[in-house]
């Protein structure tokens, strides 16, 4: 009973907003079941909003004026004023809220339902939920387009399939203007986490763990049975895949999580959150080299643990399993939610490396079930 009640006192930090103007930040905390108001000046929690059961996500208005939170177990949306930092409102969602964003004009709420494998679009004028689109399998992760016009979800399992079939997991895409669907088929990927857009456009990129059931195990230099790494797709008519593994040859990078770019386009920041370290990536590298291979050179690459030398500018170690990525609004600071370390770790995004770090104020006794964890 102890060891439960130690894990309901911790906070593990998830999922993070920042205010436009760089001094706030919002916090899921979701073994409390809150959403915390970090003064990012003073380095300190300054509030705690009561949300729905297990939140997952914070988005907050271009306004700055409200605060949208995910309640995972509780299937709705709580929505907070941010001048009276209490919750207003509270939106009915499908099975298991997850990844939300808003539309282009902000007068919808795309939701991300894992568990109902849908996605709700709610209008934000009436509180009611106008369509419920099918997903790919176990879906988590959504990114709005910067110019607005299209809406990736990311899927963390994938589609059913005969035993020794490829496996393919779906990336949906959502029209912004029509709220109609595709898809897009990732072959080879498991656990789609979350996906982000490069500031130009060009090109969006998804977490992922790439299985091994067509390589055989004895090829050693390709990886076990399971490979982790980022996808790459083409935002462009017939745009290629490619996919490529943080991994090398005698390091794994285990639990790709979050991806953010910086505002210049220029650096891809990656929370592997089961060996606690980020991963930095040159979009830059990985542009030249989709316009150097040819397509067949390119889908060897896949399977190559030694080619993350070509585009991997760093390893920045973090505090206990990093979850949640956001970087400040001039992509100086990257905020890391350590969510077993109930901190918020802070990396210079020029220098790469750790400056500072944001103690939540968990319990400071590490319980066996803690650690466990």
């Amino acid at each position: 009973v102890g060891s439960e009640m130690c894990i309901r006192d911790s906070y593990s930090p998830f999922n993070m907003a920042v205010s436009k103007d760089g001094e706030k930040l919002y916090v899921i905390a979701q073994d409390s079941d809150e959403l915390l108001v970090v003064d990012i000046t003073k380095n300190e929690v300054v509030n705690k909003i009561k949300v729905g059961d297990h939140p997952h996500s914070v988005i907050i208005d271009k306004h700055q004026k409200y605060a949208y939170v995910s309640n995972e177990w509780s299937d709705n949306i709580s929505v907070i004023d941010l001048t009276f930092l209490t919750v207003v409102d509270t939106l009915q969602t499908g099975n298991g809220p997850a990844g939300i964003a808003l539309n282009s004009n902000e007068k919808m709420l795309y939701v991300v339902n894992a568990f109902g494998s849908d996605l709700s679009v709610i209008d934000l004028e009436t509180k009611e939920e106008l369509k419920r689109l099918t997903t790919g399998n176990n879906p988590t992760g959504t990114a709005l387009s910067p110019d607005g016009k299209t809406l990736y979800v990311t899927s963390r399992r994938a589609n059913i399939a005969p035993y020794g079939d490829q496996l393919v997991s779906e990336l949906t895409v959502v029209n912004d203007s029509t709220q109609r669907r595709t898809k897009i088929n990732v072959e080879s990927a498991y656990l789609m986490e979350n996906v982000a857009f490069t500031p130009e456009g060009d090109l969006a990129i998804v977490t992922l763990i790439r299985p091994k059931n067509h390589v055989p195990s004895i090829q050693v230099e390709h990886g076990w049975m399971m490979t982790h790494g980022i996808g790459i797709i083409e935002q462009k008519k017939n745009g290629r895949i490619v996919q490529l593994l943080l991994d090398e040859p005698n390091a794994y990078y285990s639990d790709p999580f979050d991806i953010v770019i910086t505002p210049d386009g220029k650096k891809a920041f990656v929370s592997s959150s089961g060996v606690d370290c980020i991963s930095v990536i040159s979009i830059d590298s990985i542009r030249s080299m989709m316009t150097s291979f040819s397509p067949k050179i390119l889908k060897n690459f896949s399977n190559e643990l030694g080619i993350s030398s070509r585009f991997i500018i760093e390893r920045i170690k973090t505090g206990a399993n990093p979850k949640g990525l956001e970087l400040s609004q001039d992509g100086k600071q990257l905020f890391v939610a350590e969510q077993l370390e109930d901190k918020i770790g802070i990396i210079d995004t020029e220098s790469l490396t750790t400056v500072g770090s944001i103690d939540l104020g968990g319990p400071r006794k590490i319980t066996v079930a803690r650690q466990g964890r």
